[in-house]
């Protein structure tokens, strides 16, 4: 890592974590704009976000199926030890 990017990261680093979550957002807006338009980028963004919204509001209305964070836990390092043996 260069010296400015060292000292980037330790500046990014002292900021409150929703600015931080921003920064990383633009940047990673930055990197995509070669390959995906503007335009594009902040549809597939508000798509996600619309995305988010409903699946909370299904939460709070007792729609959503929810799983113990044990289970989704578990699922987890059984695919991982699967993608080991593989």
């Amino acid at each position: 890592m260069n010296a400015a990017v060292e000292r980037l990261r330790r500046e990014a680093s002292q900021l409150p974590d929703d600015e931080r979550e921003a920064l990383v957002r633009v940047v990673e807006l930055d990197l995509d704009s070669a390959a995906i338009p503007l335009q594009e980028a902040t549809e597939v963004e508000d798509a996600w976000e619309m995305a988010i919204r409903d699946r909370v509001e299904a939460i709070h209305a007792g729609k959503a199926r929810l799983i113990p964070i044990e289970d989704v836990e578990a699922e987890l390092d059984a695919f991982v030890a699967d993608l080991a043996k593989a």
